[in-house]
């Protein structure tokens, strides 16, 4: 059993709700489905998805090194919830799209030569 934290990201500057919680639930649900039945049952998915968190960063100033911030900026809202991030196994930051960040979070390839 792979116990999965899922995190939905505001910037300070976001407006709230910028998506739908329920949807998010539904989509790892559909993930856990699928694990188990490509597995056989041998993987079981099973993700607990917050409400929104707010980041300190704005969208301004986020970029590929504010992602690899986020558990650090998110520890105390994450903590005044209740929710005990060392009970996880895997904890996923669902963040809104900022132009500096690429695919996959990471920033935009750069060309040689």
């Amino acid at each position: 059993m792979l116990k999965l934290l899922v995190v939905s990201v505001l910037w300070a500057d976001s407006p709230d709700n910028l998506w739908q919680i329920a949807d998010v639930v539904a989509r790892f649900q559909t993930v856990a489905a699928y694990y188990a039945e490509v597995s056989y049952g041998s993987v079981t998915l099973v993700p607990k998805v917050t409400q929104f968190m707010r980041a300190t960063t704005t969208s301004a100033n986020a970029n590929a090194n504010t992602l690899w911030q986020l558990p650090s900026d998110l520890a105390g809202p994450l903590k005044a919830a209740g929710i005990d991030t060392t009970k996880f196994d895997r904890t996923i930051y669902i963040v809104p799209r900022i132009g500096s960040v690429g695919p996959k979070g990471l920033p935009p390839a750069r060309r040689c030569g």
